[in-house]
């Protein structure tokens, strides 16, 4: 904790170098002249980022604001605790100060009053109409209760959770009133946020779009140091963007040699944002012996995500949610003498710091396996590479390996979830459950065989992860929340043609260019 202190110390006195110089505008051809950054709760590195973006486009001649919400709400997705607040408001009340230094105007939500309203009463039966001025606010409020207590999906039989579920509804209204007015009063052209989801940034995100607002949504991506960026979109469930303009184009011997040195070192994530995995090679012994054991049986293998997160980022389902689909295909396979399934937790889990209760190994444990299933535990360090040239197929919700499966020729089938990589020719995508099941049966008959298309799955995987995943070199970052230093160390270096990154994400959220970056 002292070290990323320090080391984001070192990155604030550079930026705040930047304060000290003088202001320099270029007047450049731009469409949207008054840009609101919503950096909200003030995360360090947001703060950052969307400082030297500011600051960026306010010298290619933008009027620029910063958004804080330093205001204490029923429910929020930044603090739970009364700890827990005061920090929020010592760290919120750091940035905007910090933010005036660097002579970036704020908009601070403690200066609009908001009308008091009756106690929320909100149930499963009327949360689905539950909006604010016809903007609906009851899919946000559900997975932001959800993600505050990190449970698999809504727990209406939970009085904790229902309680939950009015506080933060109390907090989207307060919201809506809030952002209403900033709006109003400010009148921007353009917004940009963080995630676009949750009720703190969805609601505001769902406001800008009724007005006709345009929005820049950026969320980080898999690469290290590396950000999305989306035109009028929230970041889950994942935006296609710009897919469509690259899924019939080859890549070149480049774009090859960059694709395979990632995944090739993609086992162990080094490259990577999150990193779940050391450099050991862990399998236990008792996966080595079922994976003996079922030998001339079609083995698959499911992949589960971290249900808190599935909730928000699944869009259309043929199961209820994750839980639903692995206690069905679990009961599938009891029943079979022909197939084996492990079935394999989400190693995020323990990273995220997922509550016990809500594991895939406690719902695993209120299940009977037979013989032909096996669970890996999410501590258990087995890497998905290691699996691949030992089964057959696999079985995902939402996660990302089913990339990597296809890639290895390995025919995926998905819960139906409709994951970003749905539909695309190297992922078996059922219509409904019993469709699912019916693909089950003729993978383990090998009727109707599916061969995934590897060269889609090359190019699907090269989009996702190289082209809308721009490195962001303006900034040095150790991890997703300690900055080592800065890359740009004066105003000059601001101006257009000095950061081919800065000049790329400048002319989106000015002139709307496209959010990608060019391989030649």
């Amino acid at each position: 904790m002292l070290k990323k202190h320090l080391r984001n110390k070192v990155a604030r006195k550079e930026l705040l170098n930047l304060a000290k110089q003088a202001v320099i505008v270029e007047e450049t051809q731009i469409k949207y002249k008054k840009i609101l950054f919503c950096p909200l709760n003030g995360t360090t590195v947001n703060t950052y980022r969307e400082s030297i973006l500011a600051l960026g486009c306010e010298a290619r001649g933008a009027s620029v604001e910063m958004l804080y919400l330093d205001s204490i709400f029923e429910s929020s997705e930044f603090y739970k605790s009364t700890s827990e607040r005061l920090i929020y408001k010592f760290k919120v009340n750091k940035n905007i100060s910090y933010c005036k230094k660097l002579g970036i105007p704020t908009v601070k939500s403690s200066n609009f009053n908001i009308e008091k309203r009756d106690k929320l009463q909100l149930t499963e039966s009327n949360i689905n109409e539950f909006n604010y001025n016809g903007i609906l606010l009851g899919d946000l409020v559900l997975a932001s209760s959800v993600r505050a207590h990190l449970c698999n999906s809504a727990e209406w039989h939970n009085p904790a959770f229902v309680d939950t579920i009015n506080k933060v509804g109390a907090s989207a209204i307060k919201l809506a009133q809030l952002y209403d007015k900033i709006l109003t009063q400010h009148q921007p052209d353009k917004l940009v946020m963080s995630h676009g989801m949750y009720v703190s940034w969805g609601v505001l995100f769902r406001l800008a779009r009724k007005r006709g607002i345009d929005v820049v949504v950026y969320s980080s991506s898999y690469r290290k140091n590396s950000i999305r960026f989306y035109h009028n979109a929230p970041a889950a469930p994942f935006p296609l963007a710009d897919w469509g303009l690259y899924k019939d184009v080859p890549l070149n011997a480049l774009e090859n040699k960059l694709l395979d040195e990632y995944i090739k070192g993609r086992e162990k994530q080094k490259d990577d944002n999150i990193s779940l995995f050391d450099d050991r090679t862990v399998v236990p012994d008792h996966l080595k012996e079922f994976i003996e054991e079922n030998k001339g049986k079609k083995i698959f293998c499911l992949f589960t995500n971290i249900a808190w997160d599935a909730f928000a980022f699944s869009k259309g389902n043929s199961f209820g949610d994750m839980i639903e689909w692995l206690d069905e295909t679990i009961d599938f396979f009891k029943t079979r003498k022909d197939a084996a399934l492990i079935v394999k937790a989400h190693p995020a889990e323990e990273h995220f710091k997922t509550p016990v209760e809500y594991r895939v190994k406690s719902f695993i444990a209120t299940k009977k396996l037979s013989a032909n299933i096996k669970f890996i535990k999410e501590d258990e360090e087995v890497k998905p590479f290691w699996l691949y040239d030992k089964i057959d197929f696999g079985l995902i919700h939402i996660s990302t390996v089913a990339i990597e499966m296809a890639l290895q020729g390995i025919p995926v089938l998905t819960s139906g979830a409709n994951g970003h990589y749905s539909h695309n020719g190297f992922t078996v995508d059922p219509e409904s459950k019993k469709d699912y099941f019916n693909h089950i049966e003729n993978l383990i008959k090998q009727e109707n065989y599916f061969v995934p298309d590897i060269k889609k799955a090359r190019e699907y995987m090269f989009f996702r992860f190289f082209r809308e995943a721009i490195e962001f070199d303006v900034i040095k970052l150790k991890n997703l929340s300690t900055i080592e230093g800065l890359n740009i160390k004066n105003r000059k270096e601001l101006l257009k043609g000095n950061n081919k990154t800065l000049d790329l994400i400048c002319e989106g959220i000015l002139n709307n260019g496209k959010f990608i970056t060019e391989y030649e």
